[in-house]
């Protein structure tokens, strides 16, 4: 399990890459306050990026100090976003497997 601080309004993107075409990805995150955590693809990390409102996430939670989800994806590039929107800084923890 990995652990970062989240700086205040700022966000981690761990990329996975998926090589089969049918793969159970689980992941697990959490943080000391609640977080927001999703599951995307190229198309939604690129929305929440733009600052769109935001509607593509494969799996996640809008907020949460604990979250654990589970997915079979196809071949392609994921990424896991911890977001903190919080005025101070988040100790937040990820793992996928």
């Amino acid at each position: 399990m990995d652990s970062v601080l989240l700086k205040p309004n700022t966000y981690l993107v761990v990329s996975l890459k998926v090589s089969r075409p049918r793969a159970r990805i689980s992941f697990e995150a959490g943080a000391d306050r609640a977080i927001q955590v999703y599951l995307l693809d190229q198309a939604g990390l690129d929305e929440f990026e733009s600052g769109q409102t935001f509607i593509g996430t494969l799996a996640g939670h809008g907020r949460t100090s604990r979250t654990r989800g589970s997915r079979v994806l196809s071949r392609g590039t994921y990424y896991l976003l911890l977001s903190n929107p919080h005025r101070v800084s988040v100790a937040a923890y990820y793992e996928l497997w």
